[in-house]
């Protein structure tokens, strides 16, 4: 597990909002500026979550609200 902690809800939103834009400022280094991230937890918070294209906040943050809940099922 790594030592920093998970994205927020509006962390998600500022990078659904990014891509949406397009251009430069859908780069995961320059959203990564804005945020005060890794680049690296951009790219895969954006890969795991539909790509760039379709990258949606809300779907993000469910499935990671799931992936928290215990116990697990087996």
């Amino acid at each position: 597990m790594s030592g920093s902690s998970p994205l927020t809800v509006e962390e998600r939103e500022t990078i659904s909002r990014e891509l949406s834009r397009g251009g430069d400022s859908a780069s995961a280094r320059a959203i990564g500026r804005l945020l005060g991230r890794h680049h690296s937890t951009i790219a895969r918070e954006i890969a795991r979550n539909g790509g760039s294209l379709g990258y949606r906040a809300v779907e993000a943050q469910a499935r990671c609200d799931g992936n928290r809940l215990r116990p697990k099922p087996r």
